[in-house]
């Protein structure tokens, strides 16, 4: 869970947006804090030994029912939006850095996007190679965007 709240500093610190978010620990934390930190409603992210769950809480009493059981979780603001997706893929037909179609994810499949502005286009895309740049991906990459009210969150 800490490599994500990490990840999440790390796209703030290069301009990328990312939904509110607070690092819950039982055991220094309640869910009053995260009431006062981030705005409802809540995607709750409880990392136990089976693995990640995940809740979506629109009220505290719900907020604090997911988290009763929970030493650690990584709690956000759900923004509600498109989404979008942005791919990259290392030497890919003869492009050091080829980049696929901007797709909108709706109804459970990837759609083509020609609704969308050219210019949300290429900062979805210009994104998606920074991050698979500075992070060395080996191959390809599969960047998730949320599009709301002219802003683009990850």
């Amino acid at each position: 869970m800490h490599n994500l709240y990490s990840l999440k500093h790390h796209f703030e610190e290069h301009g990328i947006k990312v939904p509110r978010h607070f690092e819950f620990d039982g055991n220094v934390h309640t869910p009053h804090d995260i009431f006062r930190a981030v705005p409802p409603p809540w995607l709750v992210r409880l990392v136990e030994e089976s693995g990640t769950e995940y809740f979506r809480a629109a009220t505290f009493p719900e907020l604090s029912s997911a988290l009763s059981n929970s030493d650690s979780a990584l709690v956000e603001e759900s923004i509600e939006g498109d989404i979008y997706c942005a791919g990259i893929i290392r030497n890919y037909r003869g492009v050091e850095l080829y980049s696929l179609p901007v797709l909108e994810s709706k109804y459970g499949r990837l759609l083509r996007t020609p609704h969308l502005d050219n210019s949300f286009k290429t900062r979805m895309t210009a994104t998606a190679k920074k991050l698979f740049v500075t992070y060395d991906v080996p191959f390809g990459l599969l960047v998730y965007f949320i599009y709301r009210n002219n802003h683009l969150y990850i």
